[in-house]
């Protein structure tokens, strides 16, 4: 489309240019030469106008129809095996994680997806707050490049690593001289590619990876409406209490759930961040919205880039908060509702808060979140995660700075 666009501006140009030339020529053999070169020029540009309207056209459909068929009530889930020994030293150096079956078909070609060395992955379980984060990363790393904030959608400036589109290939087609490439992926640390799993080769990637994680308890509120809100895309109908719940925490994998287990994925990649704090950072969402500014500036330390004043930090902060993220055309995904994928009664974005679970989670449900993820998650690797992203002091020693 962006040929087609520039040829059609040089036609116009051009038929511009010979115009002019007309009008300055007395001989009307030189006239009539080149007003049949403008109207060869105009029906040349209309016509590649008209091809550039049908391809843009036709790949709206196709993306509509690509989420449309997509109904994961009727998609088969797959049990992927995901190899924890690169992140525990314990017996149990495996577990299985529900995918997808679309994203479980691209697990060998993002295995094997050769790593650049600017490469930047934001990567999290689902609704951990994600987009936010890739939104501050974006903005860091480019300099607060706005202009492209505004116009480019989130998803073509950060592409979702393993899902059909924007996808792998479209990571692949990345220009070769453009110096980072940002992105977006929920995988478990040991389905990421092998050159940033293994750490010999991510030595030699020099790629880095920010991981954000969120209260479990927030985390499952989110999650369970995002898939309320895209029910017209995967055909979710199930309640809070009697299914959801039961599916987040089911820790021995009967019940699918994208990229469930949750106390496996967070823990692989809070273990990892702590044995290579130069390659892989973690970030809560609690400390990140208790201290945006601050952990803007470890966030530079940690990508190495240049390293923004005050004034800097301020202005990506107001531009990448909830209430301005939630309007702006290129982060708010309304082009969901476009391909038939989002109800229209609910938001993409809700409450973005920490500690909202307190009045929507009853007692119980909240003590069995402590007894059954919590619990197990400090006691198996020290990590306190809570309502204010606290982390035990000794292993927060140990981690990115």
């Amino acid at each position: 489309l962006q040929v087609l666009r520039h040829t059609q501006h040089r036609l116009l140009s051009t038929g511009r240019t010979v115009l002019s030339q007309s009008r300055q020529t007395n001989e009307s053999g030189a006239g009539s030469k080149s007003a049949a070169a403008l109207i060869a020029a105009s029906a040349a540009a209309a016509t590649l106008g008209a091809v550039g309207f049908t391809c843009w056209r036709g790949h709206q459909q196709w993306k509509s129809k690509l989420v449309r068929d997509k109904k994961f009530e009727s998609v088969q889930f797959v049990k992927a095996e995901v190899d924890q020994s690169k992140a525990k030293s314990d017996a149990e150096s495996s577990y299985f994680c529900w995918l997808p079956t679309d994203v479980y078909r691209a697990l060998d070609g993002v295995a094997s997806m050769p790593v650049r060395s600017g490469d930047i992955f934001v990567v999290s379980f689902p609704k951990a707050g994600t987009t936010w984060l890739q939104e501050l990363v974006f903005m860091l790393a480019t300099d607060f490049d706005s202009k492209l904030a505004e116009t480019v959608s989130i998803e073509d400036r950060f592409p979702y690593l393993e899902y059909p589109y924007p996808g792998l290939a479209t990571i692949k087609r990345w220009p070769m001289n453009t110096s980072r490439r940002f992105i977006k992926s929920h995988l478990p640390w040991g389905l990421l590619p092998r050159s940033v799993v293994d750490e010999k080769l991510s030595k030699g990637s020099g790629a880095k990876v920010i991981y954000l994680a969120r209260c479990p308890k927030d985390t499952s509120i989110s999650y369970y409406h995002f898939l309320r809100m895209l029910s017209p895309l995967i055909g979710y109908t199930g309640d809070w209490s009697g299914d959801f719940i039961d599916r987040f925490l089911d820790s021995s994998g009967d019940r699918p759930l994208p990229y469930g287990p949750w106390l496996d994925h967070v823990e692989a990649f809070w273990r990892v961040s702590c044995d290579r704090p130069d390659r892989v950072m973690f970030l809560t969402y609690e400390e990140l919205m208790a201290d945006t500014a601050g952990c803007v500036i470890r966030i530079a330390r940690f990508l190495g880039v240049t390293e923004p004043s005050q004034r800097r930090v301020n202005e990506i902060v107001d531009f990448c908060n909830f209430h301005r993220m939630r309007l702006r055309p290129t982060t708010s995904y309304s082009w969901y509702r476009r391909y038939g994928a989002h109800d229209p009664r609910m938001g993409f974005y809700r409450a973005g808060r920490a500690g909202g679970w307190r009045s929507l989670m009853s007692a119980d449900e909240a003590a069995r979140f402590d007894a059954e993820l919590l619990e197990p998650l400090r006691a198996g690797c020290g990590l306190r995660l809570g309502e204010t992203g606290e982390k035990s002091p000794a292993a927060a020693d140990e981690g990115p700075s």
